[in-house]
């Protein structure tokens, strides 16, 4: 679940982005960089990206998945502290709460870096472009009410 939560976090732009659609599919590749590959080309499809927004986009795919890999070490490190609590007789809650709070400062680290990609992303779509993604935002949205 701490991967998961990580990945999504970490992807921050394009998870928003994929609220264009992409979870109809994108859920189903385990592997977060053929996920990434396969959610920029999901993206540049729905919204008609030019040549020049598809380079961009794809720049932004290597960054984010360059930024994942990076958290992957800490993430299988906390991963194992957590199995190693849960094979124990009884949870030692100051290392359960330890690892919440690496979580934590770990999406609030990682919060500027999808704020700053959501920036680039948006800057380079046209308005038109915008509308479409708020639309189809608008529609998964009232899809997943449901």
């Amino acid at each position: 679940m701490l991967r998961k939560s990580l990945v999504l976090a970490t992807v921050g732009l394009i998870a928003i982005a994929g609220l264009a659609g992409c979870r109809r599919g994108a859920h189903l590749i385990r592997n977060p960089e053929k996920r990434v590959e396969w959610i920029v080309n999901h993206i540049s499809k729905e919204l008609d990206l030019n040549d020049a927004q598809k380079a961009k986009l794809k720049i932004m795919a290597q960054d984010i998945k360059a930024k994942h890999k990076a958290m992957r070490a800490e993430n299988a490190q906390n991963f194992d502290q957590f199995t190693a609590q849960i094979r124990k007789d009884k949870l030692d809650m100051n290392v359960i709460n330890s690892l919440i709070d690496k979580k934590h400062e770990t999406m609030q680290q990682i919060r500027p870096f999808a704020l700053e990609k959501l920036t680039e992303f948006h800057a380079m779509l046209t308005p038109e472009q915008r509308n479409k993604l708020a639309d189809k935002m608008e529609k998964f949205h009232q899809e997943d009410q449901q």
